[in-house]
Formats: structure tokens, sequence, C-alpha cells
């Protein structure tokens, strides 16, 4: 299909982005699963980057952010050491090292679309002196289930 702009539309994708928004509605009024929502979000920018929509990656740039810290994804071990009861913690710590894994890689890409919608100038909304979370495993690393215990975590802060 073709828009009034010259552009072509993506049938298939664009059902996609429309079920994948109503699935973020849908949770967000409850506040569950809301882990889900930020990779769902992340899925949603790294679509929208692609596709030049730059006000919708602005927007979802902000929600994660905004939702990444209270989740405490900033935290080395990607939750805090307070506890469930600690305010604003609203995830309990990892099951499992896949599931860090996991975290880990979902903090890093919000902070790299916080970047992206902060590139015309805008201040970033995550500061680095807030980035405690350590950097994500190689895709090697990750994939095999017996190293990821023997990696070696790099965190940012350790680069600067």
């Amino acid at each position: 299909m073709t828009l009034p702009d010259g552009t072509k539309s993506d049938k298939f994708a664009e059902f996609h982005v429309k079920k994948t928004r109503q699935y973020i509605d849908k949770t967000m009024v409850s506040g569950e699963e809301i882990f889900s929502v930020m990779q769902a979000c992340v899925l949603l920018s790294w679509y929208f980057y692609h596709e030049g929509r730059w006000v919708e990656i602005w927007i979802f740039a902000a929600f994660q952010t905004r939702v990444a810290i209270p989740l405490r994804l900033n935290y080395p071990g990607t939750f805090s050491t307070g506890g469930n009861h600690s305010q604003g913690a609203y995830l309990a710590p990892p099951k499992n090292l896949r599931e860090l894994e996991c975290r880990r890689r979902t903090w890093w890409m919000t902070i790299i679309f916080d970047r992206i919608a902060s590139v015309a100038g805008w201040i970033h909304a995550i500061d680095e002196r807030d980035i405690g979370t350590e950097l994500p495993l190689r895709m090697e690393d990750f994939e095999s289930d017996v190293s990821i215990e023997s990696c070696d975590k790099i965190r940012f802060d350790h680069l600067s």
C-alpha cells in the first residue's frame, strides 16, 4: 500500500505494531507484566528507528526511561538490594542468569534509545552517573548457558 507521501506501508509489520500497542495498553492498565511491556517497547522503538518514525521513538524512549529506574534496572544485578519492600522495588531479584541478562539487555536498549532521542540536542533522561548495570554479555556467551556464570562482568562506570 502506498501512503499519500509516496512511502510504502508494510501491512504485515503494521499489523504487529498494532497488536503490540494493544498489548501495551492492556497491560499498562493493571501494571502487571511491566517488564514484558518494557521489552515490547524496546521492540517497537527498534522498528520505529528503522522506519524513521522519530516522534514515536521519542515517546517510547521517554516511557522506557521513566519505567526503567523504578524497576531498578540501573542497579548492578538489575535489582535493588533493599528487597521487594523497599520503595519503588517492583521487580524481584532475577530467578536465573538468563533472566538477569535479559534485564541487562533491556536496560541497555533503553539507554540506546534515550541517546537516540537526545541526538538533536535534548538532555538525556538518564545521566551516566545513574548507570550501575553491567554491560551485556557477548552473544555467544549469552546463548551458551554454561558460560554465563564464568563471564567477566564489565560495568559502564569502569570504562570512563
